[in-house]
């Protein structure tokens, strides 16, 4: 399992270069190819590059040949069924468009909106709509482009200035936006472009290479280091996955339910990464709440040792024991936060939500190429840019926009199966919210009984000593009031510890998420028409990522170094 992960995690290269390079130049821009993916692999060593080029003449034939030079994977998607492809090649470019398709994954795009196979036959807008679309979906599949471009614009759509610009400005000319109206405010991150100069005037001078963004460029050859570490966490990820293998080769849970899931690549991509992320995201949550338990029980030690040494201060071994449990509880929160278990349980949480969400909208084949953004441009774009890594990773094993995957024919009643479910069913979201809803109300309120209980026994002490202290001998004054004091601290601490892990606000929004399901699932139960009930997916898919956004930055406010004994 672990391997299938390790290939599907990957740094995505689209790739857009002109046709006709100059012939001069040609050993210098190879050498500066070659350069730049094989600084990639030094810098990213856990992290294998798939090279997504069309595979036309010149450029992309001249980074594709290096590619496999060096050992690199191709992924090449079709802009039209490849018979009408192939005429755009004279006879001995198709040979050698074909041998080096036979070394690529390859994949058709669908047709263009309003456009048939009788329009792209020949020469003119629609087939030109066609290359606009293979541009637009290198730049929306990758995590950056190689660009071997003359650096002039122009509005020809498809051509390699478009898809520069719309790389950098999600701007197509001649086709529409993928990007919905809500997310044209958010910060653009798979605005990376590494631009090799390739002028085609025989009079100007080759210029180096040079990082550009949205905003700025940047001369030289070291990646802007926001960029990088996306990456980073990438190589993060995967070598935790690595570390735990056996772990989740044991425990790891799978979306796959039956043998016809498991036969479709797309989906098994995705569940090799969602298997590992679930699995981590488990795992650093229980660090995390073992962290907290025993900082908070220390916290009630040292209140324990403080308070009843100020009774008993003949008890002088309880000063230094007060010390031992603040440095210990100290240098747990030091080690916690060292090793971003608390990080590392959010991020791995949310990545394993939405892949949830891109797995069942996959498998109802509800995340089209048209008019829709993909499922990572609906996760957190606005409301935490820290999370750049988790959208390239679903980058990475997304196979959305194409035309030729197999999809199941039953798999939209799969996936309202499997992802809704029922209430009382052994699968589902339905039933997981309802479970874990009446769970957590439960237990909140015997946390709330908890600390009344505490208090209240804290205040009556209060006054049996208010009013019987003459009556009493010094001991059993005393043990009362380490009591009065220690029962109302213990009951401050549980609701310390109970507002850290964010239990009534998540007890709110799982009783939301059940409602929101249940809604679902009576729509969906209404309906049995396959385009409402498509919608109805999408629409629910997006209510869940809106909410696991919500969930993260409810935590991301409170992290392990808040609590009363970090320095």
């Amino acid at each position: 399992m672990i391997d299938d992960f390790n290939n599907n995690i990957c740094l995505k290269v689209g790739v857009t270069a002109h046709r006709d390079l100059r012939y001069t130049d040609i050993p210098h821009v190879q050498q500066q190819v070659r350069d730049f993916l094989q600084r990639l692999q030094s810098q990213f060593p856990s992290l294998p590059i798939v090279l997504v080029n069309p595979l036309a003449e010149g450029g992309d034939m001249l980074v594709a040949r290096i590619a496999l030079d060096m050992g690199l994977r191709l992924e090449t998607p079709l802009p039209m069924p490849l018979e009408l492809y192939e005429k755009d090649f004279g006879p001995e470019a198709l040979a050698d468009f074909r041998s080096t398709l036979a070394h690529s994954d390859s994949y058709e795009l669908p047709l263009a909106p309003g456009s048939t196979l009788d329009d792209i036959r020949e020469h003119g807008e629609a087939r030109n709509r066609q290359y606009a679309q293979l541009g637009m979906y290198i730049a929306s599949h990758t995590h950056m482009l190689l660009a071997l471009w003359d650096g002039r614009e122009s509005s020809e759509p498809g051509g390699t200035a478009s898809v520069v610009h719309y790389q950098l400005q999600d701007v197509m000319p001649g086709m529409p936006s993928l990007e919905q109206a809500r997310n044209l405010l958010a910060e653009k991150e798979n605005d990376l472009v590494y631009h090799i100069h390739c002028p085609r005037d025989d009079s100007e001078q080759q210029r180096v290479g040079r990082w550009l963004n949205s905003t700025s460029e940047y001369p030289g050859l070291d990646m802007p280091s926001r960029y990088r570490s996306a990456f980073d966490h990438m190589e993060v990820f995967k070598q935790d996955a690595n570390r735990h293998d056996a772990l989740i080769s044991e425990s790891g849970e799978t979306l796959l339910a039956n043998e016809e899931m498991s036969a479709d690549s797309g989906l098994t991509a995705i569940d090799s990464v969602y298997r590992v992320a679930d699995c981590l995201a488990i795992y650093y949550s229980r660090l995390v709440v073992r962290e907290l338990v025993l900082t908070h029980s220390l916290a009630a030690l040292m209140g324990f040792s403080f308070i009843t040494y100020s009774e008993y201060q003949e008890f002088a071994i309880l000063l230094p024991a007060f010390l031992v449990f603040f440095f210990t509880a100290w240098i747990l929160n030091k080690i916690a936060n060292g090793l971003n278990w608390h990080r590392k349980y959010l991020d791995y949480r949310a990545l394993a939500e939405g892949l949830r969400v891109q797995f069942y909208w996959c498998l109802a084949d509800v995340e089209g190429f048209h008019g829709t953004a993909f499922t990572y441009d609906n996760l957190m774009q606005k409301q935490d840019v820290e999370l750049v890594w988790i959208r390239h990773m679903m980058r990475s094993v997304s196979t959305a926009g194409r035309a030729n995957n197999r999809k199941l024919d039953n798999g939209l009643t799969l996936a309202i199966q499997h992802w809704v479910g029922g209430a009382w069913a052994d699968a589902g979201q339905l039933a997981y919210y309802h479970n874990a809803g009446q769970a957590r109300a439960s237990k909140l309120k015997r946390d709330a009984l908890f600390g009344r209980i505490t208090l209240w026994t804290g205040i009556s002490i209060a006054f049996y000593l208010l009013f019987m202290a003459a009556e009493l001998d010094e001991t059993s004054t005393n043990v009362l009031f380490i009591l009065m004091g220690l029962l109302p601290l213990l009951a401050g601490i549980r609701e310390t510890y109970a507002y850290k892990k964010a239990d009534k606000e998540l007890t709110k929004q799982y009783l939301f998420m059940f409602r929101t399901f249940s809604v679902a699932k009576q729509k969906l139960e209404q309906s049995l028409d396959p385009v409402t009930r498509g919608a109805l997916l999408r629409a629910l898919g997006e209510t869940c990522l809106e909410e696991h956004a919500e969930w993260i930055l409810l935590h991301r406010e409170r992290p392990l170094e808040n609590s009363g004994l970090a320095v």
